[in-house]
């Protein structure tokens, strides 16, 4: 969580780019833009990153998320579902594809 604090510092503090702020701090840019973006999303202030706890601000930056994503929720829905019928006696490697899809 150090990075992701120095990450956001960078950002926030001295406008630097999140693909520029992610060689500095040393973590992969499709990472750092995603930190900042759910930082941003959450509504807080960078100010109030000091008060944060590490898990709070890890349940800051991923709450918009775990909560947007119906798509995954439904898909998840089903896992019960398919990982049943794939134990089935006779399932082959066709009919699971046709399961799936």
């Amino acid at each position: 969580m150090r990075e992701v604090r120095e990450l956001l510092r960078l950002h926030f503090e001295q406008n630097i780019s999140a693909r520029k702020a992610s060689q500095i701090v040393g973590i992969g840019k499709t990472s750092a833009s995603q930190y900042i973006a759910g930082f941003k999303s959450s509504g807080l202030e960078y100010l109030s990153i000091s008060s944060l706890s590490d898990t709070e601000l890890l349940q800051a930056i991923n709450a918009q998320k775990e909560t947007e994503n119906i798509r995954f929720h439904e898909l998840s829905n089903q896992f019960k579902y398919l990982e049943k019928e794939l134990k089935r006696v006779g399932v082959t490697g066709k009919s699971r594809l046709k399961i799936i899809i």
